[in-house]
């Protein structure tokens, strides 16, 4: 039951269902006035939130993949991702991203982020990278 897993998304549902029905069964209760049934409604409340929160956040998550894995989450996985090259010649492209890199940047006077722009300055900027990698 991982950050990502379908298990925690159906508990953190039942959860929330499960308290939004306590809050809508225990509120005529709790209304009564005064400080002492102010704190179980801010609590049912706050836990309701937390859950729905808890199961957006998850299934975020399970959809952009930003962690994996507990460890992950909790900033505690310390492995070292490795590159592999999928298709034949893709070797010399991961290797370019490896440290130390050399950053570039082009200045373009005129033209602005338009198509014409971009459809101008690409090919040429397409053919020095294939020089880079070569």
């Amino acid at each position: 039951m991982g950050p990502r897993g379908l298990p925690l998304m159906v508990l953190l549902a039942a959860v929330a269902a499960g308290l939004l029905t306590a809050t809508l069964w225990r509120w005529p209760v709790l209304a009564r006035p005064g400080a002492a049934a102010v704190a179980p409604r801010i609590g049912l409340l706050v836990a309701l939130q937390a859950s729905v929160l808890g199961f957006v956040f998850v299934s975020v998550n399970r959809t952009y993949e930003f962690y994996a894995s507990w460890s992950d989450l909790l900033g505690t996985d310390h492995s070292v991702a490795q590159v592999v090259a999928a298709r034949p010649g893709a070797a010399r492209a991961a290797a370019a991203g490896q440290p130390p890199m050399r950053g570039y940047s082009l200045i373009i006077p005129q033209g602005g982020h338009n198509f014409r722009t971009w459809n101008r300055e690409l090919p040429p900027s397409l053919v020095w990278l294939s020089h880079q990698l070569s």
